[in-house]
């Protein structure tokens, strides 16, 4: 109402459906992750010490994370369709009792070995024992997710706020088109 007062309009777009993982929910049914999935995981870390050497976990935020961390992170990302030494990472932001990820992706060279689960899972017990109580996943392959606890959640939309009526109807089409 009030960017519509100070005469901007604004075009929306849905984007999809975020994906949430209720931590809290999960906990409290005490059997998350499966026995089923601690066994897998315990053998997917095993199959990635074969692979790579010793298996390091690193938690860091952005107020303590190092340039060779970040320079670790994009070289996963660079190499995540390729092949490269750093396995996978997770990316998020925590506000109150939420983490957003952001990103996470894993090297493809030891897909059969789900560095990516192993690590989201190891991220998933770390966030819930500093209090998280939900991970708001983001957009796109509700597979993964679902396998893993998430639920669809809110709706994703992107907006733009455009000064004057007339730009905004000629905008308009173009802006739902390019979704």
């Amino acid at each position: 109402a009030a960017a519509r007062m100070a005469g901007w309009h604004m075009l929306s777009r849905p984007l999809g459906r975020v994906f949430e993982l209720d931590l809290a929910a999960l906990g409290a049914q005490g059997d998350w992750p499966s026995a089923k999935t601690k066994r897998k995981n315990r053998w997917r870390k095993r199959r990635l010490e074969e692979e790579s050497g010793p298996l390091r976990v690193e938690f860091f935020t952005g107020t303590d994370w190092t340039p060779a961390q970040r320079d670790a992170m994009a070289q996963i990302e660079a190499a995540s369709w390729l092949g490269d030494t750093p396995a996978a990472f997770t990316f998020g932001v925590q506000a109150g009792d939420v983490r957003y990820y952001i990103a996470n992706n894993y090297d493809q060279r030891f897909t059969q070995f789900g560095p990516g689960r192993v690590l989201l899972y190891d991220d998933f017990a770390r966030a819930a024992e500093q209090g998280v109580a939900r991970i708001s996943w983001g957009l796109g392959d509700a597979g993964y997710k679902s396998e893993m606890g998430a639920q669809p959640g809110p709706e994703m939309v992107d907006l733009l706020f455009v000064r004057g009526a007339l730009l905004s109807r000629l905008l308009s089409p173009w802006w739902e088109r390019a979704a």
